[in-house]
């Protein structure tokens, strides 16, 4: 069976095909099938990866790390205890993490595809696929890499997206917002253009962290400890997850006597906090459609995939410039790996179970410039 990889900045997720359908994996540890991209070392070495290192870091802050993928895509290495980590380390535990989840939930992997940025270099995609071999020991060809706007088309490719459309993957996640122009061709993906900011998730807790720090009354020289800024961290995160759905949350803060203290915080003034950072998105759609000599009308349709995309004020902006052509992923944060796990092992006329897929295998074909 196939089993599909993908390392996201804040979160990282594997899913699997089952009778043709896309299925997201649970890992046993785990209460989701969106993994924290966090690692936390151990004194003895030992890395604890996902909800286990969340959990540990309190106890070691300089042994926790986060947002890994970051690093690795800018070449930087970890020092902990002394020891320099590379985060190839770290990708390898998750992807082992991943292997042994899969047989845990009594998946026989014979087939990975690994995801990956569509602006990776050469060296980095060699990297990855070095490291899926060594974990996986499996043949070269059975190893799969996949931009991860590809992916996330194969998300949509039902009934929704057809050849010839010109699209636009708005991939807004916990580290980065990437933009990918792509026509879909009868031969695959022909990629137009990519365009990426260092924007998301991440960007919008430390705004909400900011923020009730100044008007919060969060006691300054408690957040001196590393567990009291851990505890406003979390309450942050919380905080932006439930103005996705309701439009006010009650934080918790925390105190010097780490006794909560309650800040209300409502969906209008989280807009206020981010308002300014998301001209940042409308400029980068912008520039991306002047690079590939495109303009709005050319396209027709923008599949939103990404955590970020659960944001009302995301959403609206992008109503605002593009439509009706919006399509939101259903699940946004497995978009990815959904998409992955839908490569199909065999020609669609040999498994018509197949149905999720236009193509054998939807690929970039074709760069523009």
């Amino acid at each position: 069976m196939i089993l599909s990889i993908d390392i996201g900045t804040s979160h990282s997720s594997a899913a699997t095909l089952r009778n043709g359908n896309p299925e997201a994996i649970v890992p046993q540890s785990e209460n989701s099938a969106s993994v924290p991209s966090a690692v936390f070392v151990e004194e003895n070495g030992n890395l604890l990866i996902g909800s286990k290192a969340i959990h540990r870091r309190n106890s070691a802050p300089s042994n926790f790390i986060e947002n890994f993928k970051l690093h690795f895509l800018r070449d930087e290495e970890e020092t902990i205890n002394g020891i320099p980590y590379s985060m190839d380390q770290f990708y390898a535990e998750f992807y082992r993490f991943f292997r042994d989840s899969a047989k845990s939930n009594g998946i026989v992997v014979d087939k990975v595809t690994i995801t990956h940025p569509a602006q990776l270099s050469e060296e980095k995609q060699l990297a990855l696929r070095k490291i899926a071999q060594e974990v996986f020991n499996l043949p070269n060809s059975d190893i799969t890499l996949m931009d991860e706007p590809a992916a996330a088309m194969n998300t949509f490719l039902k009934d929704r997206v057809k050849k010839g459309d010109v699209v636009m993957v708005y991939d807004f996640g916990g580290g980065t917002l990437d933009l990918t122009l792509a026509e879909v061709t009868y031969s695959g993906l022909k990629i137009l253009g990519s365009e990426k900011e260092d924007l998301g998730g991440v960007v919008f807790d430390r705004l909400i962290i900011a923020d009730a720090e100044q008007n919060g009354g969060v006691d300054k020289e408690a957040l001196e400890n590393a567990i009291v800024r851990n505890m406003l961290v979390e309450e942050a995160v919380k905080a932006k997850h439930a103005l996705s759905v309701s439009h006010f949350y009650d934080m918790q803060l925390p105190s010097k006597d780490y006794a909560p203290k309650e800040h209300r915080l409502t969906r209008e003034r989280f807009n206020e906090l981010i308002e300014p950072y998301l001209k940042k998105s409308d400029a980068l759609v912008e520039r991306l459609l002047s690079k590939t000599e495109r303009a709005k009308d050319d396209v027709a349709k923008v599949l939103c995939v990404g955590g970020s995309t659960r944001v009302p004020l995301v959403v609206s902006k992008l109503e605002n410039m593009f439509k009706d052509k919006l399509l939101m992923a259903a699940n946004p944060e497995l978009a990815v790996c959904l998409g992955g796990a839908m490569r199909p092992v065999g020609a669609l006329e040999k498994d018509p179970r197949l149905r999720y897929s236009l193509f054998h295998y939807l690929k970039p074909v074709e760069r523009g410039e």
